[in-house]
């Protein structure tokens, strides 16, 4: 695989994954409309660096109270990512299951459009490889069957540990990501798939 095919596969697959990354931030959207916002404080912030092969995180613990209905609740939360807003004024909370979150609607759009964008990109740094590519067919082909190859595999051993996932109400708020990975390995099958017998068509 030269340089040029390397970045295009490169460009494919990460405009993959933001696909599958819109689609579960569309449907948290979607879920988020039978949430309701109710008044919400945070307090006893911790944090700890944490060491991994991949470097340092700081590791961040804090109670979120939540109020539902005159009752209190408290949640306890960690994040990896950035530290807690202090300023935190509201929560959403699902009144069938009381499950409390701290994402939104606009939230969830507003992070599905910047990964929907960040996947356009990719494809349009695809398309100009692609374009300017002395041996498309080959080149694609191969990519195709990377692919595929990526979707044979990985599909069946995800869709195996959603279901195990699923079938454990402890274990649901683990469930977006592995959905999420089950639609980028399908996508990956699907779109290998697809594109290998449209290529095949058009340089036959």
């Amino acid at each position: 695989m030269n340089d040029n095919s390397l970045i295009r596969f490169i460009a494919l697959n990460i405009a993959v994954l933001c696909i599958g990354l819109s689609l579960i931030q569309l449907g948290a959207a979607k879920d988020f409309e039978d949430y309701v916002s109710v008044p919400a404080y945070i307090d006893n912030v911790s944090s700890e660096i944490r060491y991994s092969r991949k470097g340092a995180k700081t590791e961040y613990t804090f109670d979120v109270h939540w109020f539902y209905e005159g009752t209190e609740h408290i949640t306890t939360k960690k994040t990896y990512v950035d530290a807690p807003d202090y300023n935190l004024s509201e929560v959403r909370v699902n009144p069938a299951t009381m499950e409390m979150s701290l994402g939104s609607v606009q939230g969830s759009i507003d992070g599905a459009l910047l990964t929907a964008g960040v996947s356009a990109i990719s494809l349009f740094i695809w398309l100009i490889f692609f374009l300017f590519s002395k041996n498309r067919k080959k080149e694609v082909l191969g990519n195709c069957n990377i692919s595929i190859g990526i979707g044979i595999v990985g599909l069946p051993i995800c869709l195996l540990c959603t279901y195990a996932v699923l079938s454990d109400s402890r274990y649901y708020s683990s469930a977006p990501p592995i959905i999420m990975l089950d639609i980028c390995f399908a996508i990956s099958l699907l779109a290998g798939i697809l594109v290998k017998k449209t290529v095949r068509k058009c340089f036959a």
